[in-house]
C-alpha cells in the first residue's frame, strides 16, 4: 500500500505517510499544490534528502511534508494539533498522486501482492 493513514490514540485522523518510490517528493508537492486552497509557504530540497521538507497552508491550518526516515510524512506542522482537513488532503493524494498502473507495478515490485490485486474505488 502506497499510503498509510496515521491516527491518534482516540482514532481521530492525524497524518499519513506516502511510501517513497511510488511518488517523488516533487511529485507529492505538485499533487498537493493542485488542491484548491493550498498555498505552499516553504519548499526545501537537497540532493541527499537531508533537511528536505515543505510547509503549506490549507483552510487556515499549517501542514508539513517531511521525510523522517525514507517515506514522506504529511501532517500538521504543530505536532500537538489534529485537523480534520488531513482527510481531504489524504483522499486527494490517494486518487491523484500516481496512476493506477504505476501503483500496481510498484505493489508487485515491492511484493505487496495483497494491495496489487485489490480493487480500489
Amino acid at each position: 500500500m502506497f499510503l498509510t493513514p496515521i491516527t491518534r490514540e482516540d482514532g481521530s485522523p492525524y497524518a499519513f505517510e506516502v511510501r517513497n518510490g511510488y511518488v517523488s517528493f516533487h511529485g507529492l508537492t505538485r499533487c498537493i499544490s493542485q488542491i484548491s486552497g493550498v498555498h505552499f509557504t516553504e519548499q526545501r530540497t537537497s540532493f541527499f534528502g537531508e533537511n528536505t521538507h515543505a510547509n503549506f497552508v490549507f483552510k487556515g491550518h499549517e501542514f508539513t511534508i517531511d521525510i523522517p526516515f525514507s517515506d514522506f510524512w504529511v501532517g500538521p506542522k504543530d505536532a500537538q494539533q489534529t485537523y480534520p482537513e488531513i482527510q481531504e488532503i489524504q483522499k486527494y493524494v490517494e486518487h491523484h498522486a500516481i496512476s493506477t498502473v504505476r501503483r500496481k507495478v510498484w505493489d508487485i515490485l515491492s511484493l505487496d501482492l495483497m494491495s496489487a490485486f485489490t480493487l480500489r474505488g
